[in-house]
């Protein structure tokens, strides 16, 4: 990964309201991934790409309303299909730090007004379509903090021993005296 483009994450995680940051870092939000790629039948690629996509909403990166046409752009699929991944994907993922993503991003957008246009600003957040509340659950411990691309690309030294031949009498052949 470019290091300019991971100290901007780093930077914008700093930033995040803790909820989002927790919710960011979890490893339920991977698995909660991969159960949306595997119900919408999407392959371990398009996977990927579905997770790229929900991560820079969640950072603030990308427009929530681009969300629908990157997705169907990137993943080759029909409306149809496209429409239902976003379903799942507002209401298991998006919709329990909705609040707090609208007022981060509304806080952004104060702050960029305040200094002028020489700050860079991403465009609010959308509203997610379901419109019920949610209860905002009690803070758990962190999670382990995710491992940076080069840890998780390096290969790891595997060392075992090398197996020995056996020798053993062979019941077909004649002894050698």
């Amino acid at each position: 990964m470019d290091a300019q483009i991971e100290q901007k994450i780093k930077t914008r995680l700093a930033e995040l309201p803790a909820d989002i940051r927790q919710a960011i870092e979890s490893a339920e939000l991977s698995q909660k991934i991969r159960l949306i790629g595997e119900t919408h039948h999407l392959h371990i690629d398009q996977i990927g790409i579905l997770s790229d996509e929900i991560a820079m909403i969640m950072l603030g990166f990308s427009d929530p309303d681009d969300f629908h046409r990157a997705i169907s752009t990137q993943l080759e699929m029909g409306p149809d299909e496209v429409a239902q991944i976003e379903e799942s994907v507002s209401h298991d993922i998006l919709l329990p730090i909705r609040e707090s993503m609208k007022l981060f991003m509304e806080a952004r957008a104060a702050k960029a007004s305040e200094h002028g246009p020489a700050v860079a600003m991403t465009p609010a957040a959308a509203p997610v379509p379901h419109t019920a509340p949610v209860p905002i659950a009690t803070p758990t411990p962190a999670p382990a903090p995710m491992p940076n691309a080069e840890t998780i690309l390096q290969t790891p030294t595997i060392t075992a021993p090398v197996p020995q031949p056996v020798s053993r009498p062979d019941p077909y052949r004649e002894p050698i005296a």
